[in-house]
């Protein structure tokens, strides 16, 4: 397995990468060898503990054959510049796909994005050409709106059925002041933010809804089971009818890996998160993929 690290540019600033390449040596299946990840990372992370998982996953899937090239985005890690938003990226994201392109130009590009980074591949995926495919993990829709409701299904429902709880109620060491002026603040801010709801813009929610409507590649799903991120994203498709019926295109799909948290952390969840994507690449054609 090679690590290279690349230099490139994007509006004058200095952007670091690093391209793993699979073992010479390698007999991975054909499909393997058509395929390459780009990894689209959000907010700045130290690469170490749960934010490791993007140079594990690169290196187990490198081991598995496919080439995966990991960057950092203007005014993050090793490269120059500002910091900015994850709604303004999406040059950056262009720019490294232009890397793979021109060092693999015989592989089609898979997209992989966690929370915002994963957002942010909805909301620019339109002007990525020709994308054999889009992996989103856990992907951010937070509003405090959404955020209150999150909480109101399910922080507070978990606490009436736990034992914990009720066992502080017989002995008298629930805090009835404070859980009563949370439930209220909750339901107070649903309220308001519904209100305010009328008098907004387009959202970067409703821009990563348009993505999905104009991307027209496979797009995989994984969302874990111990994340309010992901319950989030699931109220939403829930309760927006256009993201309930885009859900439901046969192009998209979901999985979810029950005991997993946000960043799958967890050796176990990092194993199943490698093998569940790499099944769902196995089930798609991509012979338009010219050798």
């Amino acid at each position: 397995m090679a690590e290279t690290a690349i230099t490139f540019s994007c509006h004058g600033e200095r952007l670091i990468g690093i391209l793993h390449k699979p073992p010479v040596s390698n007999n991975s299946i054909q499909l393997t060898e058509r395929l390459a990840f780009v990894f689209v990372v959000g907010g700045p992370q130290y690469r170490i503990g749960s934010h490791r998982q993007f140079v594990v996953m690169a290196r187990s899937l490198t081991m598995d054959g496919y080439p995966v090239f990991r960057f950092d985005h203007r005014g993050i890690g090793d490269s120059s510049g500002e910091m900015r938003s994850f709604e303004d990226i999406g040059d950056d994201i262009e720019a490294a796909v232009g890397v793979v392109r021109r060092e693999l130009p015989d592989h089609e590009i898979v997209m992989l994005g966690l929370c915002d980074a994963a957002s942010t591949l909805l909301m620019h995926v339109s002007k990525i050409q020709n994308l054999a495919a889009l992996i989103l993990l856990n992907p951010w829709v937070r509003t405090e709106e959404g955020l209150a409701e999150t909480y109101a299904r399910h922080y507070y429902l978990q606490r009436l059925i736990s034992i914990e709880f009720w066992r502080k109620v017989f002995l008298f060491e629930w805090n009835i002041k404070a859980s009563v002026a949370g439930l209220i603040g909750t339901a107070g801010m649903l309220l308001s933010k519904k209100q305010a709801r009328q008098e907004e813009g387009v959202t970067f929610i409703e821009r990563m809804h348009l993505g999905l409507l104009e991307c027209d590649c496979p797009v995989l799903f994984i969302l874990s089971g111990k994340d309010y991120t992901a319950r989030e994203f699931e109220l939403l498709l829930a309760r927006d009818e256009r993201w309930k019926e885009s859900s439901r295109e046969p192009r998209v799909e979901f999985a979810r890996l029950d005991n997993a948290d946000h960043t799958f952390s967890g050796e176990r969840d990092l194993t199943d998160l490698h093998s569940t994507l790499v099944r769902w690449l196995a089930q798609h054609d991509y012979s338009r993929v010219e050798s």
